[in-house]
């Protein structure tokens, strides 16, 4: 889905049809919908967004340059109650040029930075002659 978000649309489209596979269905085109950096309204339960991989698909995006994509995924985190949601605003902070908000994100977190590959990302630039690293 990273990297193919129309091929994932359209996946999620067909498996619509089917009766089974209707709700999994309208989950994908809503976390494509995000990806693609489209803003949603429509909240996921966590234990479906966390089927996506949410991290992996925020992480792609922001290495993509596509911050829409990663403001439009942590939204939909934060929607879920993701305990991981207030450090995915932080990175999108980070990575927007906002160091204090994305620091003060970071401390709300009720997940520690450096248990997560996204926290070390913030931490980086934290660390004192580490800028631009």
């Amino acid at each position: 889905m990273a990297g193919d978000t129309t091929g994932a649309r359209d996946a999620f489209s067909r498996a619509g049809r089917w009766p089974f596979t209707a709700a999994a269905a309208r989950a994908g085109e809503t976390v494509t919908a995000a990806r693609r950096g489209d803003s949603v309204e429509r909240a996921l339960p966590l234990h479906v967004l966390d089927a996506f991989a949410p991290e992996a698909l925020l992480l792609s995006a922001l290495q993509d340059g596509r911050l829409e994509a990663a403001a439009a995924l942590a939204d939909l985190a934060g929607q879920a109650g993701h305990p991981l949601a207030d450090l995915y605003a932080a990175a999108l902070a980070f990575e927007r040029g906002d160091e204090a908000g994305a620091r003060a994100r970071a401390r709300t977190s009720r997940v520690s930075l450096d248990s997560r590959g996204l926290g070390s990302r913030l931490q980086r630039p934290s660390r004192p002659g580490t800028r631009g690293q």
